[in-house]
């Protein structure tokens, strides 16, 4: 609540640093300077490890260019939050998971870092020590074969059908949690049109580095369960 006697000379109270006003005017100055050139201001979640390759794959597959400078800063996060071990976990202060290294691993090559660079040798290590992609959680699974990484015999089906049961239903998937519905539903989609990227040059390289035994010699069935 406001002080009453900051109404009674609102010119003295905007020229001194305390008071209601000032703090006021300090907020606005602070919101001024974080308003990007396009009107918007950015959001800050930092801290989850899988998003920001979530974000880089996406653009990949939809061809959507990130410019070098943001390129280079997403670098720079990733190798700064890779743990001592040479893995990523689920988030920045996490142990090591396949889920989260998997992914920042494809996200730092997508990025144009090369795979001999030390960091990612020591997540490919990493990776191989703890069973490789296949021994990831469904999501990461599932972007991964959006990236044509993944084979989806190698997945457990998440049915489009479901969505057109009776909503009554107790296990209709409308009724999951709405971080859960709101990725089970475009992954219910792309699981039934078995939708994967182009296999461009890059997505060549790290099917080998990814699976070093051979991405073809993959048991996807088995894979499913493991």
């Amino acid at each position: 609540m406001l002080r009453s006697d900051a109404w009674q000379d609102p010119g003295e109270a905007r020229t001194t640093s305390g008071g209601a006003f000032g703090a006021l005017d300090r907020g606005l100055d602070h919101l001024r300077q974080t308003q990007h050139a396009d009107g918007s201001w950015h959001g800050d979640y930092g801290g989850p490890l899988f998003l920001l390759p979530l974000y880089v794959a996406t653009c990949h597959i939809a061809g959507l260019p990130i410019d070098l400078a943001s390129q280079r800063e997403m670098l720079r996060y990733l190798q700064a939050h890779q743990n001592d071990d040479g893995g990523f976990g689920l988030h920045v202060e996490a142990n090591s998971a396949v889920f989260p290294t998997a992914l920042n691993y494809v996200a730092a090559r997508l990025l144009g870092d090369e795979a001999n660079a030390g960091w990612l040798v020591r997540a490919r290590s990493w990776l191989e020590r703890h069973g490789g992609p296949t021994r990831s959680a469904s999501w990461g699974r599932y972007f991964l074969a959006a990236l044509n990484l993944y084979d989806y015999r190698g997945l457990v089906p998440v049915l489009p059908e479901l969505w057109l049961l009776p909503t009554r239903l107790p296990f209709h998937p409308s009724r999951l949690w709405c971080h859960c519905r709101m990725v089970y539903l475009p992954l219910s989609y792309l699981y039934g049109r078995r939708s994967a990227a182009t296999l461009s040059p890059i997505l060549k390289q790290l099917r080998s580095e990814l699976y070093p035994e051979g991405y073809e010699r993959i048991a996807w069935d088995r894979a499913r369960t493991e």
